[in-house]
């Protein structure tokens, strides 16, 4: 599913609770991309979807040759990480 930002915003309570994965867009651009971990998937396929994930990555940064300074803007490092609440992996 893509949301823009404000749509995100007010739907928030039911995206987090859902089980689709979201990308969000501002002004057309894509800002960012939620999927929530609570969901309990047996049969998914984990190699499929770390692989979509990659290329969508790299398609991100290949639409968006300043992607290292909107990451940093966004307060995030080159991984997409919070620098100030990073993620333990």
């Amino acid at each position: 599913m893509k949301v823009g930002v404000r749509e995100f915003r007010d739907r928030v309570s039911e995206i987090v609770n859902g089980s689709e994965s979201v990308v969000v867009t501002n002004n057309g651009r894509v800002v960012g991309e939620f999927t929530p971990i609570s969901v309990k998937r047996p049969h998914a396929d984990v190699e499929r979807w770390v692989a979509d994930r990659l290329a969508f990555r790299s398609a991100w940064r290949e639409r968006n040759p300043d992607w290292i300074e909107l990451l940093a803007r966004a307060g995030l490092d080159e991984d997409g990480e919070s620098f100030e609440h990073p993620t333990f992996r």
